[in-house]
């Protein structure tokens, strides 16, 4: 296949056909992944104990900001590139190869200068730096996913990530009987990347081959400078989804921690859902903008309510199940269920915003979008400033709620005043409300753990459907439009 016909999706058949797999591909994938990073954090707190467990979540949220340091935003500007100027496509993917050779290093040096800073203990500072050393084998991994999501292939990365996951299980259960330490987990991490770059490779090589041949340094500052704006934007979303676990670990108990972590465990799959739908909705949303307007207004439309529609199948479960849910990962983590009706709520929130940040970037609106979250970042940590030291566990739950419902209400507004379309808020809200009355229900009739959560979800279903809120005609036409000419 030639680069051209990799580039573009609706070379190899129907557009709509690639879109809906590669989101099918994206939901269950994404959600047996983090099932899996779910079995993971299990072994972890019940073999090496609650105070690992939440030295091992503080370790990965700071590997989390390094990794975005690799990104950057120079793969969604890559990404758009292609989908919007097919033909340029070997030139970009040999530049965002030189890119990621020069972000690496740099990505590891911040990080060092953040353990540094924050002044972990020194088995802290030791299993994390072992970490480190996949943000090398990140910056590959990376190069493989703009290929596959310019190609709207991304069930071949989820394969890789699946196979390594499965690797680094192992090897933490093998670390635990032998009665290694934190070191050791992240030592597999390392291995178990090495393992997914290794597969992603196998399955890309025949689009994408690493080649720097021709690029010049003013073309990585050019291609730097392009993409800084999503990158800043990146960076402060993703210390802005970070400053909980962090500001808890430094004005608190490691034990509110591990509580926090471990409620965070089952909200984050859900989480990945809604950012798959993102993802998928970002290219379409490029390549209708500005030429068809009706149907980026659709797409905008229809995405905002398809991203509801997935989160309340989520929050009615996890309102309504709690408890059951942390007693798989651990009876120690008393304070997580509450935790997590708190951040099933959030779930709503980050839908919002999930729907809004593709239109930002397809409008390239990115700067304003930059300004507003630099404000958002500010408001949510002296949120967590007040309430981590003072109700731990509880009072961050609460300051992220009220910081992300704010952020959500601003970056949809934004996305509507950019883009110039006002969207129909009948059937968000209207998701919304039946979501928590859902989750809410099977409680107030005294049902617990599993029966609770049989009931929840066909209650919702039902609901939602039974009322036409959403038809499923509606929801197979996002996926369903040609590309345009």
């Amino acid at each position: 296949m030639s680069a051209a016909a990799a580039a573009d999706p609706s070379s190899a058949g129907s557009l709509g056909r690639k879109v809906f797999k590669t989101t099918i591909a994206q939901i269950l994938g994404r959600n047996f992944i983090s099932l899996g990073r779910l079995a993971l954090a299990s072994l972890v707190v019940r073999q090496f104990g609650m105070d690992v467990f939440g030295q091992y979540s503080v370790i990965l949220v700071l590997l989390a900001i390094a990794e975005w340091l690799v990104d950057f935003g120079t793969n969604d500007v890559v990404v758009r590139d292609v989908c919007q100027k097919p033909g340029e496509e070997s030139t970009l993917f040999r530049v965002m190869t030189a890119v990621k050779a020069v972000q690496a290093p740099a990505a590891f040096a911040v990080f060092a200068v953040l353990l540094v800073v924050l002044r972990y203990p020194g088995t802290v500072v030791e299993a994390a730096l072992i970490g480190g050393a996949s943000l090398f084998l990140f910056a590959g991994i990376l190069c493989y996913r703009v290929v596959f999501r310019a190609a709207l292939m991304l069930e071949r990365e989820i394969l890789a990530e699946m196979i390594s996951l499965a690797v680094m299980g192992a090897l933490v259960f093998a670390a635990s009987r032998r009665g290694l330490g934190l070191s050791a987990i992240f030592a597999a991490y390392v291995v178990a990347r090495a393992v997914f770059l290794s597969i992603a490779w196998l399955l890309g090589r025949g689009r994408y081959q690493p080649s720097v041949r021709g690029v010049q340094w003013r073309d990585i500052g050019a291609s730097l400078k392009t993409s800084s704006a999503i990158g800043l934007i990146g960076l402060i979303v993703v210390s802005y989804e970070t400053l909980d676990i962090l500001i808890l670990s430094r004005l608190s108990a490691i034990s509110e921690v591990a509580n926090y972590s471990g409620a965070q465990r089952f909200v984050l799959p859900v989480l990945t859902s809604l950012s798959a739908v993102g993802s998928t909705l970002f290219p379409i949303v490029s390549m209708y903008w500005p030429n068809s307007r009706e149907k980026f207004e659709e797409a905008f439309q229809r995405g905002l309510e398809a991203v509801l529609f997935l989160a309340g199948c989520a929050v009615c479960l996890l309102l309504s199940g709690s408890a059951f849910l942390v007693s798989i990962l651990s009876p120690s983590l008393t304070l997580a269920p509450y935790a997590i009706q708190i951040l099933a709520v959030v779930c709503f929130a980050k839908a919002v915003s999930t729907a809004a940040s593709p239109v930002l970037y397809a409008v390239h609106r990115e700067k304003e979008a930059l300004k507003f979250m630099s404000v958002a970042i500010t408001v949510k940590v002296l949120l967590l400033v007040v309430l981590a030291p003072r109700y731990g566990c509880m009072g961050t739950a609460f300051a992220v709620l009220a910081a992300d419902s704010c952020f959500a209400v601003i970056s949809i507004l934004m996305a509507q005043r950019y883009s110039g379309y006002r969207l129909r808020w009948g059937v968000p809200i209207s998701l919304i409300l039946i979501g928590i009355i859902a989750g809410v229900a099977p409680v107030l009739l005294s049902l617990r753990g599993p029966l609770a959560m049989a009931l929840a979800f066909p209650l919702y279903c039902g609901i939602v459907l039974g009322t036409g809120t959403v038809r499923l005609a509606e929801m197979r036409a996002l996926v369903e439009r040609k590309k345009p000419a």
